[in-house]
């Protein structure tokens, strides 16, 4: 099982590569995280800066060594991207560069391992159904797209994958 301790010295090693230093980060593991691998939080300083301040690590990757050290790098990216230039990159070609520059793959968005699609889930509260091309999408908060089905309103919804509009709401807890 990692450690935070193990990702700190990673960073060491990556911050010797790209010449800076991202030793004040905050690095913790994230047990809530169900579907997110991993998230790194930015802060405006009163200069106007963009500047690292946290990265999350989801809990459930501390058990598979590749997802867990591509997320690791993945955040890191972010983090570098940051210090660097003091703005924000999201998934940019800057940031496509440091991927590579730290070996990470660079893909936007996480496959689905099985533990993570079993901690999703586990922690779902929500799943919404497309009848039209059967889109599932796993919810673990309420958030304003599952209020407004739950107010009848499934005009405003559509599919992000058909784009079709007969999409059921089903209540796992």
């Amino acid at each position: 099982m990692h450690t935070v301790e193990e990702i700190k010295a990673e960073y060491r090693r990556l911050d010797r590569i790209l010449n800076i230093d991202t030793s004040k980060i905050e690095i913790a593991f994230s047990n809530r995280s169900a579907k997110r691998h991993g998230s790194c939080k930015l802060e405006r300083q009163s200069d106007g800066v963009w500047a690292p301040v946290k990265i999350l690590i989801a809990g459930f990757l501390r058990d598979d060594d590749e997802k867990f050290w591509d997320t690791v790098r993945h955040e890191y990216a972010h983090a570098a991207t940051a210090v660097i230039t003091g703005e924000k990159h999201g998934h940019d070609a800057l940031w496509k560069a440091v991927c590579k520059k730290v070996g990470c793959s660079g893909k936007v968005y996480a496959e689905n391992t099985g533990v993570s699609a079993t901690a999703a889930l586990s922690k779902a509260k929500y799943k919404l159904v497309c009848s039209d091309c059967g889109a599932e999408s796993l919810y673990i908060r309420e958030t304003k797209l599952i209020r407004t089905l739950k107010a009848g309103r499934k005009n405003n919804v559509v599919c992000c994958r058909c784009k079709g509009s007969n999409i059921r709401l089903f209540e796992l807890r």
